[in-house]
């Protein structure tokens, strides 16, 4: 019955997209017709033609979103596939598929603060709403082996473009001196990233590295899949996270009244043995990372002897002698006048 219906309402959508696409035909030539005779009143008649006709194609554009939501809900199947129907050009599809003990054990991530814990609360993407009682009721889920989490995704690199900044610079910094106690990135030269880089670069430099691109995903789908009955209290968690706008794994919840499927871009759905969310709008998911060249400047205060032989000074040491070269001036013409 569902592929019934499904099949009409494609082909429905086939026609009317034919129609679309005629009715633009015709007021293109339309408008090159009054332009032509300078028809001012015909002319002025098309505009709001043209907005109607992008309102109904932005229309059947969610109807399309709300038919394949239908379709998943409505499919009778225990589990869905996360693969997504179409790649968009550009973008590259990812899949996951892990299981959720895994997700549930304790991970440390490294900060220039201390090491962060993350348990079961890295399912909720750091929502604080009742996040013990989503924690306990997403681990007690965790403890079934048979149970994993699934997430499929189309994903695009997207370079960062800024013709004020040119990075070459940093190459440059052995030949320059530093007024401040303060380094743009460590003093080391490193070759790899590895856990003593990061550890330096966290310390307080004023720019240890800079997003040179950054990784969006589009059409993501997360399910969560158990060999055994998923209970109504997981589901009734899930919706009620959904609803205050909380987010899963690394992606974010757009706020919204509740679970369904509109303006928020995520919804939610279950069967006996799966939880379902779709999460349809565009977001950024992370960063590809440039470490700055090693910040090889001489620091003014910390000039060595053998430089101040050589006529190096610091700031300090320059302003007094510019003040005595002052005075001596001074001086000088004064007692020439005399």
């Amino acid at each position: 019955m569902v592929d019934k219906i499904t099949a009409i309402l494609s082909k429905n959508q086939k026609l009317q997209n034919d129609y679309i696409t005629k009715s633009q035909q015709l007021s293109n030539v339309l408008l090159e017709e009054a332009i032509n005779k300078n028809l001012l009143q015909l002319k002025q008649l098309l505009p709001p033609i043209q907005e109607q006709l992008e309102r109904i194609n932005t229309e059947i554009q969610e109807i399309l979103e709300k038919m394949k939501v239908a379709q998943t809900v409505n499919s009778g199947k225990e589990t869905e596939s996360v693969q997504t129907p179409i790649v968009p050009e550009g973008f590259t599809q990812v899949l996951i598929d892990v299981a959720a003990s895994q997700i549930d054990k304790e991970s440390n991530s490294h900060s220039s603060a201390s090491n962060s814990p993350y348990g079961a609360s890295l399912w909720f993407a750091g929502y604080s709403g009742k996040k013990e009682t989503n924690s306990s009721t997403f681990a007690e889920l965790c403890h079934s082996q048979n149970t994993s989490v699934r997430v499929g995704m189309n994903v695009a690199k997207v370079g960062i473009e800024r013709e004020w900044f040119n990075p070459g610079i940093f190459v440059l910094t052995k030949d320059m001196f530093n007024v401040s106690t303060s380094r743009v990135s460590p003093i080391k030269d490193y070759s790899e990233i590895t856990e003593e880089r990061l550890s330096d670069m966290s310390r307080s430099h004023i720019l240890p590295c800079y997003p040179v691109a950054m990784l969006v995903a589009k059409d993501i789908s997360i399910q969560v899949v158990t060999s055994d009955q998923l209970s109504n209290t997981f589901s009734a968690t899930m919706e009620e996270h959904v609803s205050h706008g909380g987010g899963f794994l690394l992606f974010s919840g757009a706020k919204s009244s509740s679970s369904s499927f509109g303006s928020s871009g995520i919804h939610t759905s279950s069967t006996d043995k799966s939880f379902n969310i779709k999460i349809t709008t565009p977001q950024i998911i992370g960063y590809y990372l440039q470490a700055t060249p090693a910040d090889k400047s001489t620091i003014m205060d910390e000039i060595s002897d053998d430089e101040m032989a050589a006529g190096f000074v610091t700031i300090s040491k320059f302003v007094e002698d510019y003040k005595k070269l002052l005075q001596a001036m001074n001086k000088n013409n004064t007692e020439q006048q005399n």
